[in-house]
């Protein structure tokens, strides 16, 4: 009998073990026992910024869908970078459906949408995150979040990492001819001059001025309605639009010297432009709208670009970096998987050791700089 009792009390606890191992898989959160502990997936600088703001400004890095990118032929690869938009709206889809949110993107803004945005929304109901951007082939969300959309978040299975948006600085170089560009402009190869004749560059920056006559003196409505020889098209990410006008100058002096064609001739002047526009100088370069941009030359395979470009940066590295931009690292993976060339600006070190992100990144050229004064700048 007593064996009997003794069974009777192993197979009891058994029982009670895998029915609890099966709500586990069922809920995680059953009995209050999290699967991940949800606090340190928030940054602590997103903590910080609540306690004085109603909202904070952050980059929501999700679960990275599992697609094998094992490919040969340019057709195979667009097919697999197709795959993979696919699952992660699926991802981006599941963890917007358990927030109460909007999209202030610029895409899909309602009269709805933008009452809430300037505030009319009812007090019973306020929004818990704002959507700025859904990218196409990371993983990720931005936006800015509310303390309550903060703690639904953090416990959601799909989340990885919440962010705070960073800030970023505009970079710029000052001479041309000493890199001797006019050289290898002369050089010619299977008949033809190495010019640029054929590429599209994505410059991302303040955008660029298409009707500056040497990049292609182009009207509004000319660049709107797609017919523009020079700069071929773009976005801002800025005002959302899709006007990339640069207001600034910075973007078109980088355009100058990438493709300029005209009293400023450009380093291949034969290149076409797409211009994004992710900095301003009220905001600097959020790093979110960086993402924006990438993302967005990434996809825009209707322009055949082959360059993305960025005179900008942040931080200070001297190793690899990307580790701590996992969203950007996974972004030129893509890039470079269909054959885009990504370039970014070191810095404005000097004689340092040091370089910036995104120019510390592995699948990014690093572009030092020379003055006419002959003096070595990073």
């Amino acid at each position: 009998m007593g064996n009997i009792k003794k069974r009777l009390v192993v197979y009891s606890v058994l029982a009670i073990m895998l029915i609890s191992m099966l709500l586990l898989v069922i809920n995680p959160d059953f009995t209050g026992m999290a699967s991940v502990d949800s606090s340190s997936k928030v940054e602590k600088a997103v903590l910080d910024a609540l306690k004085e703001n109603e909202t904070v400004d952050v980059i929501i890095q999700l679960k990275e869908p599992e697609i094998g990118l094992s490919y040969q032929t340019k057709e195979q690869k667009e097919k697999k970078i197709e795959e993979k938009r696919k699952k992660v709206r699926e991802v981006q889809d599941r963890v917007l459906s358990s927030i109460d949110y909007i999209n202030i993107s610029g895409e899909n803004k309602t009269n709805e949408t933008k009452n809430l945005v300037t505030g009319l929304f009812s007090a019973e109901k306020k929004p818990e995150f704002f959507l700025r951007y859904k990218y196409s082939t990371i993983s990720a969300l931005a936006g800015s979040v509310t303390e309550e959309g903060l703690n639904k978040l953090k416990r959601n299975p799909d989340v990885l990492k919440i962010e705070k948006n960073k800030i970023l600085q505009l970079f710029l170089t000052r001479s041309l001819p000493l890199i001797n560009a006019t050289a290898v402009n002369s050089l010619n190869v299977s008949g033809v001059n190495i010019t640029g004749i054929g590429e599209v560059v994505c410059i991302i920056d303040t955008g660029v001025n298409y009707m500056h006559e040497s990049l292609g003196g182009c009207t509004n409505d000319t660049f709107l309605a797609g017919n523009c020889s020079k700069v071929i098209g773009g976005y801002d990410f800025i005002n959302n639009d899709n006007d990339p006008i640069d207001n600034e100058g910075h973007g078109t002096h980088v355009a100058g010297i990438v493709a300029g064609n005209g009293t400023v001739r450009g380093v291949a002047p034969d290149a076409r432009i797409v211009a994004i526009k992710s900095c301003s100088n009220n905001t600097g370069c959020l790093i979110y709208s960086i993402y924006a941009g990438v993302d967005w030359c990434v996809n825009a395979s209707w322009l055949n670009i082959s360059v993305i470009t960025m005179s900008l940066g942040g931080f200070s590295y001297n190793t690899y970096c990307d580790d701590d931009f996992p969203e950007m690292a996974k972004l030129l993976n893509d890039a470079v998987n269909l054959g885009i060339f990504v370039d970014a600006s070191s810095g404005n070190f000097g004689r340092s050791e040091n370089i910036s992100f995104p120019s510390c990144m592995r699948n990014v050229m690093s572009v030092g700089a020379t003055y006419d004064a002959d003096v070595g700048s990073m």
